[in-house]
């Protein structure tokens, strides 16, 4: 019974680390939403084309990105205990409803520049469900003009010059956002986990929100998509258990955070004003990055919900063991004290038996009589 009262306050306090993680996690998300919103109402000015010039929507853009990298550092520096609470994910593209026309998309805004390494950027990213050519990875310059990748250099879009539909390089001067970009095409590599893979290398990449565009050409499946910078792609290791049981029995002691990131490209965050078509897409881009950020707030207010009643049983199972391993160990005062007051009465009982009977005959009769005369007087 003390082990298990034991394990069960320590696990308890597991609990409230966890509650207390879970809180933080929350709370920086709610930061994040604020971003969002922020960026949300520039695009939605920067849409207004009839009387905003081509200076007022780089302006909003200047502010968009600095909201987008402030993003990006809540989700890299936010941390319980030197522990990140936001670890790597893998987000999702929806379907639609007719395979290779761009049944789903995800718009992801990053300012390349900022990130390079000796002036190169690397970009991975991988399908872990992906087949064939379903998965598709562009590319779109800050200013707009310039793309990079197969959904536009086959579909096309007006006033964009596309380059690189089956990968390739293409070098200055034939391009102005950069010195050069380099696409993998279709490397369909699988890797340990099983993955698709398409990379680009750009060097020297103009400053600014460059616009990340990931196409889900399967038709009515949702495809999951993970994006690396500079490092190679790997499965996320999620760190995320909680042992807030005494036992070791991982489907009832144990609770499972769950890990996922809210940078800009995990939420799918695009904040390019370049142009009124641009904007009105980054409008639906926000929403759906403000849809899936709500899904994890809500997702985090139950689990904290749920561990609180987890840790109120715990608590009324501690109670109630304590108090049974107390009847058994404890003493019981009262009966002690009855006991004991018993003891003395005899006690006390017996030294005075052993005095009467140690007095020689005359002294006894004496106190005898000595005693019926007080008795008779006070009868009297």
């Amino acid at each position: 019974m003390k082990a298990r009262t034991g394990g069960l306050t320590t696990a308890n306090q597991n609990a409230q680390d966890c509650v207390s993680y879970l809180q933080l996690r929350d709370a920086a998300m709610a930061e994040v939403n604020d971003c969002i919103n922020r960026i949300r109402e520039l695009a939605v000015r920067a849409a207004n084309e009839a009387t905003l010039t081509a200076d007022d929507r780089q302006k909003m853009q200047a502010e968009a990105g600095s909201l987008v990298n402030q993003i990006n550092q809540i989700n890299t520096t936010v941390k319980f205990n030197g522990m990140r609470v936001f670890g790597p994910g893998f987000s999702e593209v929806p379907g639609g409803l007719v395979a290779l026309v761009h049944p789903g998309q995800v718009y992801i805004s990053v300012d390349l520049a900022s990130m390079a390494i000796a002036g190169v950027v690397e970009i991975n990213g991988c399908w872990f469900d992906g087949t064939d050519d379903f998965p598709d990875f562009n590319l779109l310059s800050p200013d707009g003009t310039e793309a990079f990748g197969y959904l536009y250099a086959t579909y096309g879009a007006p006033g964009v010059t596309a380059y690189l539909g089956g990968g390739g390089t293409v070098s200055a001067p034939a391009i102005t956002s950069a010195t050069s970009v380099n696409y993998s095409g279709w490397a369909g590599y699988a890797g340990s986990g099983g993955w698709d893979e398409e990379s680009f290398t750009i060097t020297d990449p103009a400053p600014g929100q460059w616009t990340i565009i990931i196409d889900n050409e399967r038709a009515g499946a949702p495809l999951n998509y993970g994006v690396f910078f500079n490092e190679p792609p790997v499965e996320p290791e999620e760190k995320d258990r909680g042992q807030i049981g005494a036992d070791n029995d991982e489907n009832t002691q144990v609770v499972r955070l769950g890990m996922f990131e809210v940078s800009s490209f995990a939420l799918g965050v695009s904040a390019s004003f370049t142009s009124t078509a641009l904007a009105q897409a980054s409008i639906n881009s926000l929403d759906n990055a403000l849809d899936s950020l709500n899904n994890r707030r809500a997702d985090t207010g139950t689990m904290i919900n749920r561990i609180e009643h987890i840790i109120n049983d715990n608590m009324a199972e501690v109670i109630n063991v304590e108090a049974s391993r107390s009847r058994i160990e404890d003493t019981d005062m009262a009966r002690e004290i009855v006991d004991y007051t018993k003891s003395q009465l005899l006690n006390q009982t017996g030294i005075d038996t052993t005095r009467i009977a140690n007095m020689s005959g005359q002294t006894a009769l004496d106190l005898v009589g000595m005693t019926l005369q007080s008795v008779g007087s006070k009868v009297g």
